[in-house]
């Protein structure tokens, strides 16, 4: 048991029998991300590349009050009731994910950009409360990326006539552009893991299992080339990506063709938006399907 001033609480495992309370804190804690739908796969989803970690809650009885993911050197997700914060119950779920990074043999830990399993890549830049908290916890602004969101509704960049014309100029150039088969989720995903990253591997196997499966690959002479996935990070809110092509490969459209026939599915499931994490090529997405919004994360790290 801990106890600051008036509140006593512990921290021990969280357990998915407490998943209905954990969604109904993390929906009212965050202003910036989704977590409340997602929080199963946040706190329970497994870790790339067997990466340990856990997700812990504080309780004050029967009151969960705060919560914590984390997995390796990442933290995935940390929040506190309103009427608990300012009270130890966040510095204390902090200190779980500290212990478990120095067991490991970490350097640091870091704040939200865990490849593979993320909420956000970092903390929302407007958060400057949620920043300043870790800053005096001994935590340094490291880095920053960026999330865009396309409108899908009205867009006609995004249609199911574009995603057809960019498929058949692909295809015409003798590739074979389609949604992944259930028999090649193996394949696919041990490739992607070899050309580009275990975790993005570890996305798109979460994406291949949807139904109808949310990948869609390019294949040239029976061989690989090119993928994309949506919903494999944040499921069923419609996130773009892991999408990846071989750099032989590139200047032939397959990116364009993969995107539009990804964000296609997204609005077939009735979405109006759809949300591209962690983006490189920016240029490409504003002149492929345009950009309306974008946001700032900015991650954050404590050297151990």
């Amino acid at each position: 048991m801990l106890a600051s001033g008036a509140v006593t609480f512990r921290v021990e495992r969280l357990e998915e029998t407490a998943l209905s309370q954990a969604r109904v804190l993390l929906d009212r804690a965050s202003a910036w991300d989704p977590s409340g739908d997602v929080a199963e796969e946040k706190l329970f989803g497994g870790y790339p590349q067997e990466v340990p970690g856990g997700a812990l809650g504080a309780w004050e009885g029967n009151e969960l009050v705060g919560v914590i993911a984390f997995a390796g050197r990442w933290i995935r997700v940390l929040a506190v009731k309103a009427e608990q914060r300012g009270l130890g119950v966040g510095s204390a779920l902090l200190e779980q994910a500290l212990e478990n990074a120095r067991n490991r043999g970490d350097k640091v830990l870091r704040t939200g950009d865990q490849p593979g399993n993320y909420l956000s890549p970092g903390i929302d830049a407007r958060d400057t409360a949620f920043m300043n908290w870790f800053e005096r916890r001994g935590f340094r602004r490291v880095a920053r990326n960026e999330n865009l969101e396309v409108q899908l509704v009205g867009n006609p960049l995004v249609t199911i006539e574009s995603a057809r014309a960019a498929t058949k100029q692909a295809r015409e150039r003798g590739y074979e552009i389609r949604r992944i088969l259930d028999d090649e989720r193996v394949m696919l995903t041990r490739w992607i893991s070899e050309h580009f990253s275990p975790a993005w591997a570890f996305e798109v196997r979460r994406a291949a299992q949807r139904t109808p499966a949310a990948v869609h690959v390019a294949r040239w002479h029976g061989e690989f080339v090119a993928f994309a996935a949506h919903d494999g990070n944040n499921s069923g809110r419609g996130s773009f990506g892991p999408a990846g092509t071989l750099d032989s490969q590139r200047g032939a459209g397959l990116g364009r063709a993969l995107l539009l026939r990804c964000l296609v599915d997204v609005a077939r499931a009735g979405l109006v938006e759809c949300s591209i994490a962690w983006i490189g090529p920016r240029a490409f997405y504003e002149r492929t399907v345009g950009v309306t919004t974008g946001r700032t994360l900015v991650v954050l790290e404590r050297a151990l």
